[in-house]
């Protein structure tokens, strides 16, 4: 394996993680980026203040773009059958959304979280500091945040630095970013009088004790986390 491609998508709004309304694409062999391919999209899809506020498109922007169905087979095309990589899982997900809203199968190309990587490999960021920018920060590459080729490329090097701080190859360092089943505990369902659900709590768990029509069965656990700035730098080997 020599080959890889780093992705990364922007959505419309937080509501409809499906929403892309931009994709970024890299390919690297060997180290070296040797392609890429970008696009805006129309979501077809309202757009948030907020996310507005982060990656800067507009509906205007992508009003003559393609739509996702439209834009799937160039992308397909793209990444062939290479390894993915990208930055936490929120773009598998939100690319699995969007093929699920227009009836298209979902990529089945292997997936590498690049996050998930630099926790594993630096333990300065093995709990918290990991986001793109910090990390970019850390390691001295300059890019423009919330691009999605240029966070794509961010994304590359994050693996590519890792790859040689430890010395090791490339398939060795994809399958750091793999994510490893992991037991689970099973939480006791207590019935209320108005035959509802509530999950019970444990120790250091933080839960939001929502009740839920008893016909659902689906008691809701919301895991809170926090996300707190970091600036490190990582020790020379």
């Amino acid at each position: 394996m020599d080959t890889f491609i780093a992705l990364d998508v922007e959505t419309a709004n937080r509501s409809n993680q499906g929403s892309i309304c931009q994709i970024g694409i890299a390919k690297y062999t060997n180290g070296i980026l040797v392609d890429s391919f970008e696009t805006l999209i129309n979501p077809n899809d309202n757009f948030s203040q907020n996310n507005i506020s982060i990656h800067g498109i507009t509906p205007n922007d992508v009003a003559d773009a393609p739509t996702f169905p439209e834009a799937i087979k160039g992308i397909l095309t793209f990444i062939g059958t290479h390894h993915i990589v990208a930055h936490t899982s929120f773009d598998k997900r939100a690319l699995n959304k969007a093929c699920h809203d227009h009836d298209l199968e979902t990529i089945n190309n292997p997936w590498t979280d690049s996050a998930l990587i630099a926790r594993r490999t630096w333990d300065e960021v093995s709990k918290r500091g990991y986001n793109l920018p910090n990390l970019c920060d850390i390691l001295d590459f300059e890019y423009e945040a919330h691009d999605a080729l240029e966070d794509a490329k961010a994304c590359a090097n994050v693996l590519l630095s890792a790859m040689e701080h430890s010395e090791v190859n490339l398939a060795k360092i994809i399958s750091r970013g793999q994510t490893k089943a992991k037991s689970r505990k099973s939480y006791p369902l207590v019935y209320n009088k108005k035959e509802t659900l509530k999950a019970s709590t444990t120790d250091k768990q933080l839960f939001f004790q929502a009740t839920f029509p008893y016909h659902e069965l689906r008691p809701q656990l919301l895991r809170v986390k926090r996300v707190i700035p970091l600036k490190t730098t990582f020790p020379k080997k």
